[in-house]
This record gives structure tokens, C-alpha cells and sequence, in this order.
């Protein structure tokens, strides 16, 4: 279930996605306090290219406006959806509670900041629970609804999503598979991790829109990704 709203072009614009355990919610400025013991956390960015300044809320929040300032972003935080609900002195003592009325629990954060390109990162105080498959099912289900088809000819159109990340990042692989993502290619050395001792191999998965595309289908053979001006580059975390 999701919470829509219009955007001032007029084209739908999802503020609020709705799991049996978890609330999406888009990403804004004021989130850096969230963001930061998720990015600050070494095993839940140990696969991406991580920077030191992303450990300090100053960090924290260049990366947030970084990726606000950006057309296409299209992503989201991913809060537990609790059933502890607040009280009225809750309320007055200023704690941190959600729009559903009950405390705030930011597990991570998922989407696009360049669609079709997708990605995601969470806490790994939540790693092995389910919550990153739950999370990126409920996420692709609104993109279709979202993204014009390319039989549309509006633009920003596409018929599929696409992801990287680390060829030894097995839970990460694994993720993108369950929710249905098939594996296009894998680039040698194709981006800089530190903590992984420099050059690493990623692998680059993608993701088609129901009913354009048959099973089994490539990427790499559509005219899209031919016509794809940027290279995938975010990393799944």
C-alpha cells in the first residue's frame, strides 16, 4: 500500500510506502540523524566505496543533499512500522515519533538516485531478518507504477531497473535474485573499495517490467541500455 501525492508537473509522486513490518518514506533534509548510525556503521557499508566524512552528521548531511539535489532521485528511509504507540506525554516531551503515531526506527535507506539505477543500504543490526526483501519488493512494485513504460514516449521512461554490487557481496546477490533481478554481467575491477584492499569486481543485476520482456531476457541486448548515457554505478550495500 502506498500514500501518493502530485508533484508540481502533475505526474504521481509516492510519499509513503506501507509493508506488513515496515513504513517507506522519501528521504528529506532534515535526516541526517538518522542516516548517520547507518553509514557510520563499518559493516554495513563495508561494500560500497565508503568515505570518512559520511561518519559525521556534517557528512551525513552533504550525502543527503548531495542526492536531494539530484532530478531523478527516488528514494526512500525504511522504518520499522512499530506497534508501540506513543502517548500524549510521548508527544510532549518532544520523543521521536513517526506520522503513524507510534516511535521512529530507521533500519536503512532504498531507492533510486538515478533511476533506473537502484540501491540500498542498511543497518547490519538488521541483516538476516527479512526486512531488505520486504523492503525492495514493496520499492519495485511502486517504481512500475511510478516510471512510464517506454511505450508511453514520455520522457524518463524505462522497462527495467538495475543494480551492482560486489561480486562477494553473496547476501546482497542473493537479495536482488529472491525479488527477482537476473545477473546481466560482471565488470573487472570496476570500482574502488578501500576496505576491500582497492579494485573490486562488481556484478550487475537487472529487473524488467512485467509483461514487456520475456524470462531469461538481457539486458545488455535492449536498445535502453544502449541508450544509457550513465554507467551503472550504485553499489547495493
Amino acid at each position: 500500500m502506498s500514500s501518493d501525492s502530485m508533484s508540481p508537473a502533475g505526474k504521481q509522486f509516492t510519499q509513503v510506502i506501507y509493508t506488513e513490518r515496515l513504513i517507506l518514506r522519501r528521504l528529506c533534509a532534515t535526516d541526517a540523524e538518522y542516516l548517520l548510525p547507518i553509514l557510520s556503521n563499518p559493516d554495513s557499508m563495508q561494500w560500497l566505496n565508503d568515505t570518512v566524512r559520511r561518519r559525521t552528521i556534517q557528512g551525513t548531511q552533504e550525502w543527503i543533499d548531495e542526492r536531494l539535489a539530484r532530478p531523478g532521485l527516488d528514494t526512500f528511509l525504511v522504518e520499522l512500522l512499530s506497534t508501540t504507540q506513543a502517548t500524549t506525554t510521548d508527544h510532549q516531551a518532544g520523543k521521536d515519533v513517526n506520522q503513524e503515531g507510534s516511535f521512529r526506527e530507521v533500519i536503512g535507506v532504498i531507492g533510486s538516485p538515478d533511476i533506473p539505477r537502484i540501491g540500498y543500504i542498511f543497518h547490519a543490526k538488521y541483516f538476516g531478518k527479512g526486512y531488505a526483501t520486504e523492503a525492495l519488493k514493496a520499492y519495485m512494485n511502486s517504481y512500475w507504477n511510478r516510471v512510464p513504460p517506454v511505450s508511453s514516449g514520455e520522457s524518463g521512461s524505462f522497462d527495467f531497473a538495475c543494480a551492482a554490487t560486489d561480486v562477494d557481496n553473496t547476501p546482497s546477490r542473493r537479495l536482488l535474485e529472491k525479488c527477482g533481478f537476473s545477473l546481466q554481467r560482471i565488470g573487472k575491477e570496476s570500482y574502488d573499495n578501500p576496505s576491500k584492499g582497492g579494485l573490486r569486481d562488481d556484478a550487475v543485476y537487472a529487473i524488467f517490467r512485467p509483461g514487456t520482456h520475456e524470462d531469461g531476457a538481457s539486458l545488455l541486448a535492449t536498445d535502453e541500455w544502449k541508450d544509457m548515457s550513465v554507467r551503472v554505478t550504485t553499489r547495493t550495500g
